[in-house]
């Protein structure tokens, strides 16, 4: 039987993910990084982490650490869960309005 984390992200966070505009996510093998972010992807140009939890659990440390990283470089980093999901959903609908200006960098500009 799948873990309802399990069911979460593939019944429910995966779906909108994949629907979500000028947005890409990619999964972390879980296996061979402990630790890391369960979705991470940019959103119009923010890079986005999330941590997918059942619901009433908290990130460990070790996970807590690289949420902590990612927003200490100006990511954006979120544990969420089946409690809090709609409001992450309202935070990755808005992220893909704002345009992250000023520090995008494009190929061209580095050829």
């Amino acid at each position: 039987m799948k873990k309802r984390e399990t069911l979460f992200r593939e019944n429910i966070v995966n779906p909108f993910l994949e629907k979500l505009p000028n947005s890409h996510w990619f999964s972390i093998q879980q296996v061979s990084l402990r630790g890391h972010p369960d979705k991470m992807g940019v959103v119009n140009g923010w890079f986005v982490a999330i941590e997918l939890k059942d619901i009433g659990e908290r990130p460990m440390a070790l996970q807590k650490y690289h949420l902590d990283k990612i927003e200490n470089c100006g990511g954006i980093a979120i544990s969420t869960s089946k409690e809090n999901w709609e409001d992450v959903k309202k935070l990755l609908l808005e992220l893909t309005q704002i345009p992250r200006e000023g520090d995008q960098w494009k190929l061209q500009q580095l050829s």
